[in-house]
């Protein structure tokens, strides 16, 4: 979805699948790019640079991914002064439909989606659970044991309309995902380096047009516990929790002039190993 074509942007892969995953903007550092999934910011406040790492994401649920770049991104804040991915999961369509679609590869790999969704003329609603597993690779020359990877995913969109000019949307992510990977340094045993990590993520909109005004009211929540083991079979534990409460307002003058304003607040707090705050100069630690 977010291949070569798109210019100015870069995407890169730390070994075999499930990996560190990330996006690069205008040649800038991955930390430097601002990823939101239906509104929700996604960078990790707990991870090293506080940046997204794509590698958990699946286009079965996809509808479609906008790109921001250039100066106009800053609006984002700091943190996207490269650029900025709005990605929006499926919504459900007029009826009901049910779909199934199961893939196998090789390395024992499947790949198994499942959504079903509809819509009236007052709701919507889409449920999608995706199941990944394969045996995996190793992406280290000097040997060739396997490093597994799973992830399970639900997403799930619901919108209700209380009036023609007042609706509801809700969405809502859970994924657990494990993974084993490489030791980066040579002749150190990587039989016990893994990552067993959850995460939730929740948004509630309250959308309200009249006349020429839009409000939009907006509340998001994300939790993500993430537990890596090391060679030694040491466990640390790195928890974030970030919730923001953003109103944005526009004003249609004509339909060729409109402005568009809003308030922004958002709140993090961060638990990490003591050892690992020592060495951050965060403040959230």
């Amino acid at each position: 979805l977010l291949g070569s074509e798109v210019g100015g942007l870069n995407m890169f892969q730390m070994g075999g699948t499930g990996t560190n995953t990330g996006i690069q903007i205008r040649g800038l550092p991955k930390r430097y790019s601002t990823v939101y999934i239906d509104g929700i910011k996604m960078n990790d406040p707990s991870s090293p640079d506080g940046a997204f790492y794509a590698e958990g994401l699946f286009k079965d649920n996809i509808d479609r991914i906008e790109i921001l770049r250039g100066n106009q991104s800053s609006l984002y804040g700091s943190n996207a002064i490269g650029g900025t991915v709005n990605i929006f999961t499926k919504k459900g369509t007029s009826g009901k439909h049910s779909n199934i679609d199961v893939k196998t590869n090789s390395n024992n790999t499947k790949d198994i989606f499942y959504s079903f969704d509809g819509a009236d003329d007052k709701k919507n609603y889409f449920i999608g659970l995706n199941y990944y597993t394969t045996d995996g690779i190793s992406a280290m020359a000097d040997n060739d044991e396997k490093d597994a990877y799973k992830n399970k995913t639900l997403t799930v969109n619901y919108g209700y309309k209380f009036l023609d000019n007042l609706k509801i949307e809700n969405s809502l992510t859970i994924k657990e995902t494990y993974l084993e990977f490489d030791e980066v340094t040579r002749g150190r045993s990587d039989l016990l380096n893994k990552s067993e990590d959850a995460a939730g993520y929740y948004s509630l909109r309250l959308i309200n047009n009249k006349n020429n005004f839009k409000n939009s009211f907006i509340y998001n929540k994300s939790l993500i516990d993430r537990t890596p083991t090391t060679y030694e079979g040491k466990q640390t534990n790195f928890f974030a929790n970030r919730d923001m409460f953003n109103y944005l307002g526009e004003y249609n003058f004509n339909l060729d002039n409109k402005i568009v304003y809003g308030l922004d607040n958002e709140f993090i707090a961060i638990n990490m190993p003591n050892d690992y705050c020592k060495a951050k100069t965060s403040a959230s630690c």
